[in-house]
């Protein structure tokens, strides 16, 4: 059996590192509604002209896992999200590059609304990047002793992939924030929406990985690496008071088996191509 990547490439015409001609190449019938569109484009990573064309593209797992929502509401720990919005900006620091979240849904729950924020990984923990931090985080008051403590799992970790870290204390900085009624303004311009009276209670983060199957050897081994690295990130953020969401991790076989009813009735054909397309190659 070759490799995982080699095995996402099934069908497709693409190059020898996995890219397709178009990211319409690597969605559900190869369409995309100009306001999903607008979303990627509002982003700050330039998606669909550059990593969306990966057939390992994490962004377009998310995407074609969630983009049927609007039209056929999606329930989920019994809150029902309406509403999904992806490449969602979320103010960090004044004046800098903003925090981008894969997947935003929307929904309500006892008369609130209720937000359910989502970082989408596909291969990334496959990847050697670094833990980079700029010296602007560790100069927020209250946060200087998580950081700490963050430094030094870092450094103990057998974990190839550690930028994952990075941007999980960058959403947790973000997600703080929106306490802050600037940061809500900018989160709500930035968006295009229009919510109000939202508490932490009302906010849920979670990590959606996706697990490979065990015949990828070497891929699940670099999984297990990483969900263990965000699993200890996890135990540190419970620690912490001042960090009112606390971070999730959940893998895609998890969810597939929680909402493949609802996607099946929803639509049978995105229920075969999201199988065929990913969960044929994930732990089940």
């Amino acid at each position: 059996m070759g490799t995982l990547k080699e095995a996402l490439r099934e069908g497709f015409s693409c190059t020898d590192k996995g890219y397709v001609d178009s990211y319409r190449d690597n969605i559900f019938q190869h369409q995309m509604p100009n306001k999903f569109q607008e979303m990627f484009d509002n982003g700050s990573g330039g998606e669909l002209r550059s990593k969306a064309e990966a057939v390992h593209s994490s962004s377009m797992l998310g995407y074609n896992f969630f983009h049927w929502v609007p039209e056929n509401p999606l329930s989920i720990d019994e809150i029902t999200y309406t509403r999904v919005f992806f490449e969602v900006k979320m103010k960090v620091f004044s004046n800098t590059t903003p925090a981008n979240m894969d997947i935003l849904l929307i929904g309500e729950q006892n008369g609130r609304t209720k937000l359910l924020f989502i970082e989408s990984k596909f291969l990334e923990y496959l990847e050697s990047r670094p833990y980079k931090l700029s010296d602007r985080y560790k100069s927020t008051p209250d946060w200087s002793s998580f950081l700490e403590e963050v430094d030094k799992l870092i450094g103990k970790s057998n974990c190839k992939y550690k930028a994952g870290i990075k941007q999980g204390v960058s959403h947790l900085f973000a997600l703080s924030n929106l306490a802050e009624d600037d940061a809500f303004d900018y989160f709500n311009n930035e968006n295009r929406l229009n919510i109000t009276g939202i508490q932490n209670e009302d906010i849920r983060f979670i990590n959606l990985i996706f697990e490979p199957s065990t015949n990828y050897d070497n891929e699940h081994t670099c999984f297990e690496n990483y969900r263990d690295l965000y699993c200890d990130f996890i135990d540190i953020v419970e620690k912490c008071n001042h960090i009112k969401v606390k971070p999730e991790f959940l893998t895609y076989t998890k969810l597939w088996n929680e909402i493949e009813q609802q996607i099946k009735d929803a639509n049978e054909d995105l229920h075969q191509y999201l199988y065929h397309r990913y969960m044929r190659y994930a732990q089940v």
